[in-house]
């Protein structure tokens, strides 16, 4: 009903026709799937296949990105006065469906600008997106954000776009696409390397086991995979620590980064500094040197 509901301008005589599918919204109403129903529930599509037609592109009108990023998929909508110009969807691999959640919607945006190159190149563009971390991100020094983000943050930079917060419950078109994107074959996840230094697989898999068996960090984990919430107090005591460093955190291969730095388990510090003493580990894109802080754990 809200996709309904969010194209009810362009429909005209739409809502008689919604009538008996709002009634089953109302609170207390028992949920009785009839005839009546089916008979409106078919009536609205055709009327969305007859009359739903998309709008030719002006481009003298102010432009439009809708963008948004689930667990599966990223869904976008080109719209000018409201009106849609061009949908267009596709599924995570799954790679990025491990991406922490900001990672995700950035890729959303830079999903939106390369496949509506040719509408908006050289053209002042909003970008809406649900995810109000985006409007500071990037306004950010790009060297101080996480590898990944860098280079999608450089991705983005050939395009003059504004990136602004919008309720998810505003932007229906995105939202529903991102959620039933098309199935697509798996792609391969290329990381450019900058510089290499070897580390033997066996110090390597017992990194990544410390960091898999400590509590702390499997709920830092699972935080960065669903999002921080707005507010610290939401976030659990035993991560709330990270919570001025959320933006510059991600995960890599089983382990979790903050910028070029892999955060090393506190409760595991008499095996890590074993590791500290031998061991020059390379991030995706930078070579860091593992040290110890007093306070967090991790290379820098």
């Amino acid at each position: 009903m809200g996709m309904i509901q969010h194209i009810r301008p362009f429909i005209p005589k739409l809502s008689s026709h919604t009538d008996p599918l709002r009634k089953l919204l109302d609170k207390d109403a028992a949920w009785q799937w009839t005839e009546t129903h089916q008979k409106s529930f078919e009536k609205i599509k055709s009327l969305i296949q007859k009359e739903m037609t998309l709008s030719y592109y002006d481009p003298t009108k102010a432009t439009v990105l809708e963008v948004d990023s689930s667990l599966t998929g990223i869904g976008t909508a080109l719209l000018q006065d409201g009106k849609p110009i061009a949908f267009a969807s596709k599924s995570m691999t799954d790679t990025e469906s491990r991406y922490a959640n900001i990672e995700r919607e950035l890729l959303a945006v830079v999903f939106a600008l390369k496949r509506f190159h040719t509408y908006i190149y050289g053209k002042a563009v909003l970008v809406q997106s649900d995810h109000k971390p985006l409007e500071n991100i990037q306004h950010k020094n790009l060297s101080k954000a996480p590898p990944r983000l860098q280079r999608m943050l450089l991705r983005i930079q050939p395009y003059n776009c504004t990136i602004q917060y919008e309720a998810g419950k505003e932007m229906i078109f995105a939202d529903y696409l991102s959620r039933v994107s098309p199935t697509t074959a798996g792609e391969i996840q290329l990381d450019k390397i900058v510089h290499q230094v070897s580390i033997s697989g066996e110090k390597y898999k017992a990194l990544q086991g410390v960091t898999a068996k400590d509590s702390e960090l499997i709920c830092l984990k699972s935080q960065i995979i669903k999002g921080w919430p707005d507010n610290a107090k939401e976030v659990p005591q035993a991560v709330r620590k990270y919570w001025s460093m959320r933006d510059f955190l991600s995960i890599e291969d089983g382990l979790i980064i903050k910028n070029t730095a892999i955060i090393i388990p506190k409760t595991t510090m008499t095996y890590t500094r074993h590791i500290i003493t031998v061991v020059v580990v390379v991030v995706v894109v930078a070579v860091a040197v593992v040290v110890v802080d007093n306070y967090y754990y991790y290379c820098s």
